[in-house]
């Protein structure tokens, strides 16, 4: 597996034929919560659709180090998979309008938004 941070955004990539990792500790320099932007398990790129979904997602991002990185985000990694997140920080900065709905937003006060969007480490 390799994973590395270039620019704002975060790299993962999977090429083990086989193994994948549940509850993976990722370590990042970003401390607010990451979304996916991109993944190759889409069914554009032919995948798996094993993370469907995940775009919808907020994966929460705790104060602890990892990998040299003051915080990490816990996530699901297929195998041969390549995963780009961003983390709402840098989302907001540049104003990509892939952003999924943050439940703890003014706008996303609503019932019809479920609490789960952000996944807990």
């Amino acid at each position: 597996m390799i994973i590395f941070e270039k620019g704002d955004l975060l790299y993962i990539f999977n090429f083990h034929n086989s193994n994948s990792y549940e509850n993976e500790k990722v370590g990042t320099n970003w401390h607010t919560d990451h979304f996916v932007l991109y993944d190759t398990e889409e069914e554009r790129f032919q995948g798996l659709k094993r993370l469907d979904g995940a775009k919808k997602l907020w994966f929460k991002t705790t104060q602890q180090e990892t990998n040299e990185r003051p915080y990490t985000i816990t996530l699901y990694i297929p195998s041969r998979t390549a995963i780009v997140l961003c983390s709402k920080e840098v989302a907001e900065r540049i104003g990509t309008h892939k952003i999924p709905e943050y439940p703890d937003t003014p706008s996303s006060t609503s019932s019809n938004v479920p609490k789960q969007n952000v996944v807990q480490a």
